[in-house]
C-alpha cells in the first residue's frame, strides 16, 4: 500500500464484476503515528463484529479457491501480533536486527488453526493487541526511526513495521468482507452474515 488507501476493494465491484486487484488512492495518505496506533487498537472490535456476523457453524468454512476461514483469520491475527511484537522489540533494542518474513499459510497448517476455538483466539488477540498498543503509544521519534533488515535485504524503520501491521489488519478486513459475502451468497451463514 505504501500509504495509499483502498478506494475499491479487490473482489466485489458490484453485480457479477470481480477484480483481482484493489484500486488505491492516487496519493499516499500518511496518518499521524497516534492515529495508526488508534487504528490498531480498534481491530479487535472490528474482528469481533465480523465474527459475530458469521454463524458459529460456518466459521471454519473456507472461501472458494484459496483463503482463510473465519477461525483461521482470528488465529492468524492473534499469532501475527506476537510476531510483530517480537519484531518491534528487536528493532527497539538491537542494532539493525534481521526481520524475517512469516509464511502465514504454513503457520496455519503447522498450528492447526482450523481445530482451534475462535472465541479463545479472539480473546487472546484482544489481550495481545491491547498490550502491543500500550507498548507503542509512548515511543518517541528517535525510537520510531530505528531500523531492522527485512529478510536481511532492506531497511525498515520501526514506524514502517507498525504501519505495515495496520495495512495487514486492513487487508484481513477486506478478506473477511469477501468471505462473509461469499458465505451469504452460498446461504451458508444464514441471516447472520451482514
Amino acid at each position: 500500500r505504501q500509504g495509499h488507501e483502498v478506494v475499491q476493494a479487490r473482489g466485489r465491484m458490484g453485480g457479477a464484476v470481480f477484480s483481482y486487484g484493489a484500486v488505491f488512492s492516487p496519493r499516499p495518505v500518511v496518518l499521524p503515528f497516534a492515529e495508526v496506533v488508534a487504528g490498531l487498537a480498534r481491530m479487535p472490535e472490528a474482528l469481533a463484529a465480523r465474527m459475530a456476523a458469521i454463524a458459529p457453524a460456518w466459521r471454519r468454512r473456507r472461501p472458494a479457491g484459496t483463503g482463510f476461514s473465519m477461525t483461521e483469520h482470528v488465529c492468524h491475527l492473534r499469532d501475527l501480533d506476537s510476531v510483530f511484537a517480537q519484531r518491534i522489540e528487536a528493532i527497539r533494542t538491537m542494532p539493525l536486527p534481521v526481520i524475517a518474513c512469516v509464511d502465514g499459510t504454513a503457520l496455519a497448517a503447522e498450528r492447526a488453526y482450523q481445530d482451534q476455538d475462535p472465541e479463545l483466539a479472539l480473546a487472546a488477540f484482544r489481550r495481545g493487541r491491547e498490550h502491543l498498543c500500550a507498548a507503542l503509544r509512548p515511543l518517541d521519534a528517535a525510537t520510531l526511526a530505528r531500523c531492522g533488515l527485512r529478510d536481511g535485504l532492506h531497511r525498515m524503520t520501526l514506524e514502517q513495521i507498525v504501519r505495515e501491521l495496520l495495512d495487514h489488519d486492513r487487508t484481513h478486513c477486506l478478506e473477511l468482507e469477501e468471505l462473509a459475502a461469499e458465505l451469504a451468497q452460498d446461504g451458508a451463514a444464514g441471516s447472520r452474515v451482514a
